[in-house]
């Protein structure tokens, strides 16, 4: 029997059908080797060259250092795409490699370069340094080197015992500032009006959308602190370059002068004032390290050396299959918001979970929370709190160990711990909360727009920012505030066996350097993360500490690629890898997306009380 003909359109859609299976078969293909030939790379790229007998250990860290690298899309990770990672170096590997260099017999010294290290904050600089102080006692050299130093590369580079800068560079050694832009008349000028509601006569965050300059308290807490830092700053710089005390006060008092004298060379300018040892561009500096440390047989041009993420990964290697560990540790990082946040941003509900995972860890006897954070949302701040509590009531210790900033909602975290610990250089306190909500009613009724309706009460949309703000909202908005303030000092007066008086003196959002800190009796004890963990170690009598990360658990995609890339070298980079990166975000977790405290804040629904601190966003 014929079947009968089928139609134009029926046939159009089967041959079009055919095209589109064809499609879909091929680009199936197409992804499963191209992952064949990753996993393949990754093979491949593991057999690294072996290290040499007696070389140098070469260290180059790029941007910022960061007690949390921040969290990447898998996919664009592997595929080689821009992300925020590529960008930062993560101190506690970065301090453990230096460390394990440093007993090290196949390693005969210590190559930093610093061009690419960014601004990271002076406490990080100086848990790093300690580190280097640490690698000098093995007898070995610290060489430094960079085209130009900035003020905190030069804090780290002061610690060596060689610094060489290029002829064309220098030192730029001006102290600490801190300059904002105030908004008043800007805001006036397009009929904005920011209603502020806050407690603590030092707690700035909102004066920039409030005044045109900076408030005398202001002033004075800021003058105070930065004081302090700069007296540290210098301190340690002198005592390491073996300067007579005041000299850096002294030359940067006198730039002028000291650059004439040196024939307007900066570079020159920096050896006169024995901040450096030696000057040169870059050919003599490197066959002094050629000559030094012999020839890279793979690269005649550059000198012999072991590679920094060679040596990690051969680290990585040998504790690969070791992952228990005695004493946990939960690093949070970042600006404090509601619900769960990636890497690099601290969430209330991570961040517990997180805490809930390490009070059920049979493996660990204490746990340490390491917090670098100005703070954020005061919520959040407390669920994490409420969770660190139940840690203590399950029967292990937390000991808090500060980086550069643990202020504000940051420091209502480290409330809650048995101990706090910070460094000398660590910005903390800043007690106080705040809450802001904007009207542009007026604006918008220079436009020719207006809002008007009907409400079964004054409150039913009160909190719409194209309306005036109700008196009563805003008595109740206050009230809100000051209530959570009035929490904030209690919890802390609690915590510190301290009255409540007392705190709210040292509070009112005033900042404190840590070793002001632990005058104040809001710090234990100072010192970096080394010291809190030998510290815990000595106190539950733990002969071998071993840190174990407590993090958040990784799908099995996001793992198996991270996997492949710490592994391989031969990641595929450039057009393919960004275009990949752009559709990677489908396959990733979508509730992984970061935003800021500010978006945060600015519910359409309200507004949330913070405990933030502006100037800590400048260290």
């Amino acid at each position: 029997m014929i079947e009968p003909k089928a139609s134009l359109p029926v046939r159009i859609w089967r041959g079009l059908w055919r095209v589109i299976s064809f499609i879909r078969a091929s680009l199936a293909n197409i992804v499963f080797l191209f992952f064949l030939i990753i996993f393949i790379s990754a093979l491949v790229g593991n057999r690294s060259k072996p290290i040499p007998a007696a070389a140098p250990l070469f260290i180059a860290p790029s941007g910022p250092l960061v007690d949390q690298l921040t969290y990447a899309e898998p996919l664009g990770l592997l595929l080689g795409g821009k992300n925020a990672r590529d960008n930062q170096t993560q101190l506690r590997d970065l301090i453990k490699v230096i460390d394990t260099a440093a007993t090290d017999s196949r390693i005969t010294a210590l190559v930093l370069q610093l061009d690419y290290l960014a601004d990271s904050g002076s406490a990080k600089m100086a848990e790093l340094a300690e580190a280097i102080l640490r690698f000098k006692t093995s007898q070995k050299p610290v060489i430094v080197y960079a085209d130009y130093y900035s003020q905190q590369q030069y804090f780290l580079a002061a610690h060596a015992d060689e610094i060489y800068v290029n002829d064309m560079g220098g030192v730029l050694l001006n102290g600490i500032g801190l300059y904002r832009n105030y908004y008043k008349t800007a805001l006036d000028k397009l009929s904005v009006k920011f209603h502020i509601f806050k407690v603590g006569t030092f707690k700035d965050f909102v004066e920039p959308y409030t005044r045109n300059d900076m408030s005398e308290a202001s002033k004075q807490h800021n003058t105070e602190w930065m004081s302090e830092l700069w007296g540290l700053y210098t301190n340690r710089v002198e005592t390491q370059r073996k300067l007579e005390p005041g000299s850096i006060n002294k030359l940067i008092n006198s730039t002028s002068e000291a650059l004439s004298a040196a024939g307007n060379s900066t570079a020159q300018m920096a050896l006169n004032a024995k901040l450096v040892d030696r000057v040169g561009n870059r050919v003599s500096r490197m066959q002094d390290l050629i000559k030094r440390f012999g020839t890279d047989p793979d690269a005649t041009t550059q000198f012999l050396h072991v590679n920094y993420h060679q040596y990690k990964r051969e680290l990585a290697g040998k504790h690969a299959a070791d992952t228990k560990g005695n004493i946990g540790l939960i690093v949070a990082s970042g600006s404090i918001v509601d619900g769960e946040q990636p890497d690099g941003s601290i969430g209330g509900d991570t961040l517990a979970q997180l805490l809930r995972k390490a009070r059920e860890d049979k493996d660990i006897s204490a746990l340490i929370l390491r917090i670098d954070s100005g703070g954020g949302s005061a919520f959040a701040s407390e669920i994490i709190r409420q969770e660190m509590q139940a840690v203590r009531a399950a029967g292990k210790k937390i000991y808090v160990s500060m980086g550069t900033v643990a202020a504000s909602g940051g420091y209502w975290m480290a409330s809650a711990a048995d101990e706090i610990w910070a460094t000398p250089f660590t910005i903390t306190g800043s007690i106080g909360v705040f809450g802001m909500f904007p009207t542009v009613d007026e604006g918008l009724n220079k436009l020719g727009i207006y809002t008007d309706g009907v409400a079964t009460h004054n409150l039913s949309g009160a909190m719409r920012p194209d309306r005036p703000l109700d008196p009563v909202a805003e008595k109740i908005a206050q009230q809100g505030v000051d209530s959570i303030y009035q929490k904030f000092l209690s919890l802390v007066s609690e915590a510190r066996k301290r009255p409540v008086a007392e705190i709210d003196a040292i509070a009112q959002g005033r900042v404190w350097t840590g070793g002001k800190a632990q005058a104040l009796g809001l710090v234990d004890q100072l010192g970096y993360l080394n010291d809190v963990v030998k510290a815990v170690a000595e106190k539950h009598q733990i002969n071998t500490p071993k840190l174990k990360l407590i993090e958040r658990d990784l799908s099995t995609q996001e793992q198996l690629i991270r996997n492949l890339v710490e592994q391989s070298s031969l990641a595929p980079q450039g057009i393919m890898g960004q275009w990949f990166t752009r559709f990677s975000a489908l396959l990733s977790r979508p509730e992984l997306i970061p935003f800021t405290s500010f978006e945060q804040a600015a519910k359409p629904t309200g507004f949330s009380i913070m405990a933030t601190c502006l100037e800590c966003s400048a260290l």
